[in-house]
């Protein structure tokens, strides 16, 4: 039989094809796999090199050849060293040790992040994962323990919810998992052709996580309605860069066009840090997932931890809202926000407009809560002035400045393009210009018109 019938070239690498054999092992898979006289999966034969003369062969034992031949080439790779043997695997090898540094990743963390990284790679391994019976989670981080030759206890530590794995998104479980495979999902916070064909860095892994604040328009003295809050928060600022305090976190809510991120620019710019505000759309504009800007979060601690810095998280509504019906983002990941907010080293300032749907049990984790309001009348003319330059007199400033709705976003973004339309073509009416693009943004937003100023 030796003779007659031998393994062809594996069709995988050494590592998948180790993997393959060791999962083999069960009797159940091999038998759901291999039955009366043919092989279940073409995938998964190909990978091993088993001859396709074997099939519908009734001149042999079907089972007892394919399991010599199988046996034979196990004990001649067992205790072979793998090295990737091309560019792709190279280059996703690099970026797991570089996340093994960055995020201080067990030894049981890494291998499981390989594992899941070859599931990825190749189908062989999901297609005999189909082969195995249903499985737990205690169940499949035994089956894990045994093939990665790992403790049992350390598998189910990398792969408990508030493991650094999920917690950072490099793996997600199904809704129900219930195959081996759909506990080791590769994760959302880098896209696998990304993960195999680009260099991970510090800073590629930043600019993926924040983007440097937008410089303010409004001065210090813009906010000094807020009085004593206005000190008070900036020392705070200075207090927790000067003692590295861990869990710095202030947060500031109001209504829309109160300056909430113009202000909280300026607390950064004042102190002379560096200032980022954590993405919300992804490099191809699609907003991102509430659970990715946390993740991003808590990537950004990691890699800004030594710099003079602050964090901006702007629109916090869609991590931390709930409903009686629906928990928020934050609620369902309740152990790594609230670690984040406890232990994060570069302080924060979270922005929302409105507290009414978080969690007090959130709220109170915040060292300061503070509620904005609205831009003084006189401050918001003092802004549209340094936009239209000459362009409106001061009757129609004081106009535009008593528009309640009118936040200084809109002011900006809307003068701003009408500026820009004036160079191509200055006989344009500015006003007229000015208006038609502001009723347009109001009526959008439900809020009622306004009329030209007599």
């Amino acid at each position: 039989m030796s003779v007659k019938y031998q393994l062809n070239p594996p069709t995988v690498s050494l590592y998948r094809e180790k993997m393959i054999h060791q999962i083999l092992s069960d009797p159940l898979c091999f038998g759901s796999e291999f039955r009366h006289n043919e092989w279940q999966h073409n995938d998964v034969a190909s990978a091993l090199g088993l001859p396709c003369e074997l099939e519908q062969n009734d001149d042999i034992d079907f089972r007892k050849t394919v399991r010599t031949l199988l046996d034979k080439r196990f004990q001649q790779i067992k205790d072979m060293e793998y090295y990737p043997e091309n560019e792709s695997i190279k280059q996703g090898y690099e970026n797991i040790q570089f996340l093994h540094q960055l995020l201080g990743l067990t030894d049981a963390e890494v291998k499981i992040l390989y594992f899941a990284f070859h599931v990825n790679v190749e189908s062989p391994l999901v297609s005999l994962s189909y082969c195995l019976e249903k499985k737990d989670f205690s169940q499949s981080c035994q089956f894990l323990a045994n093939i990665l030759r790992l403790p049992l206890s350390d598998v189910k530590m990398a792969l408990k919810k508030q493991s650094k794995l999920l917690s950072y998104n490099l793996l997600e479980r199904n809704f129900s998992p219930d195959q081996v495979h759909e506990f080791v999902n590769w994760g959302e916070l880098i896209e696998f052709d990304d993960f195999v064909t680009q260099p991970l860095t510090s800073e590629n892994v930043l600019q993926r996580c924040v983007k440097v604040t937008e410089k303010p328009n409004l001065a210090w003295q813009h906010f000094d309605h807020l009085d004593s809050m206005r000190q008070t928060m900036l020392n705070y600022l200075q207090y927790a860069i000067k003692s590295a305090k861990k869990g710095g976190n202030i947060l500031i809510y109001g209504k829309p066009g109160t300056g909430k991120t113009e202000f909280s620019a300026l607390l950064g710019e004042m102190l002379n840090l560096s200032s980022y505000t954590i993405e919300y759309m992804d490099e191809d504009d699609d907003a991102l997932k509430p659970v990715k800007r946390l993740v991003y979060s808590r990537l950004a601690q990691k890699l800004l931890g030594s710099q003079r810095a602050v964090v901006i998280f702007d629109e916090i509504e869609d991590v931390f809202s709930h409903s009686l019906f629906e928990r928020s983002v934050a609620q369902t990941h309740k152990a790594w926000t609230n670690n984040l907010l406890e232990t994060n080293q570069v302080p924060m300032i979270w922005l929302s407009n409105d507290v009414s749907c978080m969690d007090a049990a959130f709220i109170r984790r915040f060292d300061i809560v503070f509620q904005i309001p609205d831009l003084p009348i006189s401050h918001k003319e003092i802004l549209i002035k340094k936009l239209v330059g000459e362009h409106l007199s001061t009757e129609y400033i004081h106009y535009f400045a008593k528009v309640r709705s009118l936040s200084p976003a809109i002011l900006d973004r809307t003068f701003t393009v009408v500026n820009q339309l004036q160079q191509s073509n200055p006989e344009q009416d500015f006003v007229e210009q000015a208006m038609t693009l502001l009723n347009q943004t109001l009526q959008a937003q439900g809020h009622k018109k306004f009329s030209r100023f007599n």
